[in-house]
């Protein structure tokens, strides 16, 4: 047992009344993922929990709680290699750090913007269905006549 986590001992129900109090959902607790991948035939494999996972006002944020003193500055590795997997293994919307060594709580956000080509190619699609369904639409308004 790591010295955070007997740090954490008897704290997860002050940390849900918490989220309780201010006005979040509990949806999950302590959910884990497994991430696994192959790169050529070597394998890997890495294990992902948080928490809790919530809600508040329609937005689901991944809990993850820390009693670990914690720098102001975050840094951009730690973003890509910690938080964002969690972000995106959860699909949730922002991640919530509650630390409990100095009683904050950091919400992380990220944002996905997907390629313009990704974009066109929607774009495309959209264009086809609607020209497809306003075809369909003529065809049975003449064959109805």
């Amino acid at each position: 047992m790591s010295s955070s986590d007997s740090a954490l001992r008897g704290h997860p129900s002050i940390v849900r009344n918490y989220l309780l109090s201010n006005g979040y959902t509990i949806l999950y607790t302590r959910p884990m993922a497994r991430l696994k991948g192959y790169w050529d035939r070597v394998f890997f494999e890495e294990q992902y929990e948080v928490n809790f996972i919530v809600r508040k006002n329609g937005k689901v944020y991944a809990v993850h709680v820390t009693a670990n003193e914690l720098s102001n500055q975050p840094n951009q590795q730690d973003l890509m290699q910690q938080w964002f997997p969690i972000f995106v293994i959860f699909h949730v919307q922002s991640i919530l750090l509650m630390n409990l060594h100095d009683e904050s709580v950091i919400e992380i956000d990220f944002e996905i913007r997907k390629p313009i080509y990704v974009r066109q190619k929607q774009l495309l699609l959209n264009a086809g269905i609607l020209f497809t369904g306003i075809l369909i639409g003529i065809m049975l308004g003449f064959h109805s006549l």
